[in-house]
């Protein structure tokens, strides 16, 4: 997927922000703390349901905000794509593909492919096997999603294994030992497969490691991987019935994938502990490097040449901040903002406002119509509605907020009681259906919805609601509260 487009509503440190992404290579430049590896962490989020930096969704969702949104949208293999997610600071998180709700992570994988280099990624050399093993398992993955499920499997299965163990209290009855020998058969076979999947791994990724680190370091000394599992040579059904009294003593599995490593040298020295601190990270850097060719050969890219500087700067003193604004050559973020009244600006709705609505799935989903990137009103050839561009569905919110979509012009507002028994014809059937107005407060127009998802949608549109009122003959409004009913 090549991403165009990047929004973000309460996520880390961002009130809002709308990113929009040129093909080629972007940077992203600006002082310390302006969230440029937010941004970074958002894109990585909605590719893997899950922060690089291992943050939770406490620590994601902005200080103050219940829940944050993320919306990417882009391109893949020609076809629209986009994916949206809200992300309660508590609660599972609410996941859609082009207009259709996720209920697994694994539907998931495969849409968007990101690879990532940071500070921390020296663990990889440097600490233990499990940092190894995860980072070959996510690559065989990213090769091919289907082994997501293998990767799971051997999770589940060594879960019931050692709750099984810790049952025993280091005595093994019959009946606990028929059960044992089914988990073993499980281990056995979903744990050889995984082994053998990395051992492919391993051999296509070493000389493309190799390379890149000669590339990065500039030195002759060779980099060698190699898989390293004791039991490898007679087999896991073998190692586990040889170390099954040492297993039900311990009360834990010692034997199989989840106990390998990868071996990683700098000639004939051991990187972990004879590498230096360059060398470990550059090697590092060369396993993510040989990773991200290998996917990039199996599942191709998009090849760009042209480059783009996106520049994070603080924000006025005083002043909420303003989000995508373009000079030639460059563009700002979407400013930070740390405390204060939240920002407002004119970001495309996450559904599209049309008359007929949304469907059960609240606003994230689509009703029929057209398909990704044009304006013709045609469907899909397979018949099911994907997303148009998100500039095409705020240009249709908006009809129904500017009156585009009415018969006649509107009669102008007798005064704010209008307002209340002539709520649809001012702003369109989509939000008469899932908004609805609950009183006039001083100069503020509170709205109560049902649906959380709709409070964002009202709060990127309130300039326009705001303005059909007033030119409908009604009371200038200051802004809208939007309020969920609990």
């Amino acid at each position: 997927m090549r991403v165009d487009r990047l929004q973000l509503l309460d996520f880390r440190n961002y009130v809002e922000a709308d990113v929009a992404l040129a093909p080629g290579l972007t940077a992203i430049v600006g002082a310390n703390g302006q969230g440029k590896t937010n941004l970074l962490e958002a894109m990585g989020w909605l590719a893997t349901l899950s922060s690089f930096r291992g943050a939770t969704a406490e620590v994601l969702v902005r200080t103050g905000a219940s829940r944050a949104i993320l919306r990417a949208e882009g391109d893949g293999n020609g076809r629209g794509l986009l994916l949206e997610a809200e992300l309660p600071a508590a609660g599972r998180p609410r996941v859609q593909l082009n207009r259709q709700r996720l209920s697994r992570a694994r539907d998931l994988l495969g849409v968007a492919r990101t690879s990532v280099f940071t500070p921390d990624d020296l663990a990889l050399v440097k600490e233990g096997p499990s940092r190894r093993r995860d980072f070959l398992d996510r690559v065989i993955v990213a090769l091919d999603p289907r082994r997501d499920v293998l990767v799971r499997e051997v999770e589940r299965v060594l879960r019931q294994r050692n709750a099984l163990l810790r049952q025993c209290g280091g005595r093994l009855g019959a009946e606990a030992e028929v059960t044992l020998d089914v988990w073993d058969a499980k281990l056995a076979e979903t744990g050889q497969a995984l082994a053998e999947a990395r051992l492919e791994l391993v051999a296509e990724l070493a000389p493309v490691a190799d390379a890149r680190y000669q590339a990065l370091a500039g030195g002759p000394t060779p980099v060698r991987l190699e898989y390293l599992g004791a039991w490898l040579a007679d087999g896991l059904a073998g190692a586990l019935g040889r170390g099954r009294q040492a297993d039900v003593a311990r009360g834990v599995s010692l034997v199989g994938p989840h106990r390998d490593d990868l071996g990683i040298s700098l000639g004939d020295r051991p990187a972990r502990s004879h590498g230096s601190q360059g060398e470990q990270r550059s090697l590092a850097l060369a396993l993510e490097l040989g990773a991200h060719q290998l996917v990039t050969d199996r599942m191709g890219a998009t090849a760009a040449p042209r480059r783009r500087v996106l520049r994070a700067r603080p924000p006025p003193p005083c002043r909420p901040p303003r989000t995508a604004a373009r000079q030639p050559g460059a563009a700002h973020l979407g400013r930070p903002v740390a405390r204060g009244k939240p920002a407002r600006s004119r970001l495309p709705s996450l559904g599209r406002a049309d008359r007929a609505g949304h469907g059960p799935g609240g606003p994230m989903t689509a009703p029929s119509g057209g398909g990704p990137g044009r304006g013709d009103g045609r469907g899909a050839e397979s018949g099911r509605d994907v997303p148009r561009r998100l500039g095409e569905n705020l240009d249709r919110a908006l009809r129904d907020l500017s009156g585009g979509r009415r018969r006649g012009a509107a009669e102008p507002l007798a005064g704010a009681r209008d307002i209340f028994s002539r709520w649809e014809e001012l702003v369109g059937p989509a939000v008469a259906a899932n908004a609805r107005p609950l009183r006039l407060q001083d100069d503020r127009l509170v709205l109560v919805v049902e649906d959380p998802m709709w409070g964002a949608e009202l709060r990127w549109l309130e300039a326009d609601l705001c303005r059909r009122i007033a030119e409908s003959g009604g009371p200038q409004l200051s802004g809208i509260e939007v309020r969920v009913r609990a």
